[in-house]
């Protein structure tokens, strides 16, 4: 902190120089502070456009069938003499939601956020127990709305095909880590 008197032998005017080199020696590196935040503003890239949308939209589907491998499991926990269902609908909580906001309404519609989920090799054995089930979610506008296709079982696993292909996503079972 800059002194207010002089010291002995020192003329009040030495006093300027030292205040005018301590601001200086606060505000330069306050400059070079600023402007390396503003290069580095300048080159972060914006996470915009039509891939952020698609890349929300497959997040969405992986989302709803983490959902859904937790609802068919706690249905199959609670109905053991019927085991999974085989309609989505059967799934959706007869409780309203809260907040106007409704996480199962995927269970409703014929397609969410670009992507139609579908339930497949959902067979009741002889005894009425249907005890596998296999659910994917493919993009309903390929290249548009999504680009992968998602799909799991009854294991509760997600897997993912890159190119859209619901029958090599069941097949090849590439892990969603």
């Amino acid at each position: 902190m800059p002194r207010t008197k002089p010291r002995p032998g020192e003329s009040p005017d030495v006093q300027k120089p030292r205040l005018r080199n301590f601001w200086r020696s606060l505000l330069i590196p306050f400059l070079v502070t600023v402007g390396i935040l503003s290069l580095v503003a300048l080159l972060v890239p914006v996470q915009d456009g039509p891939n952020s949308h698609r890349t929300a939209r497959e997040a969405v589907a992986v989302g709803n069938l983490n959902r859904l491998a937790a609802l068919q499991a706690s249905y199959s926990a609670s109905h053991p003499d019927k085991g999974y269902v085989c309609q989505l609908s059967l799934l959706k909580s007869t409780k309203s939601a809260s907040g106007g906001y409704d996480p199962d309404e995927f269970l409703l519609s014929e397609t969410h956020a670009g992507y139609r989920i579908t339930l497949t090799d959902c067979e009741p054995e002889p005894n009425g127990i249907v005890r596998s089930y296999r659910a994917i979610a493919v993009p309903r506008e390929p290249g548009k709305s999504g680009v992968r296709a998602f799909c799991t079982d009854q294991t509760g696993v997600l897997w993912y095909d890159a190119n859209g292909s619901p029958e090599n996503c069941l097949a090849t079972r590439r892990s969603i880590d």
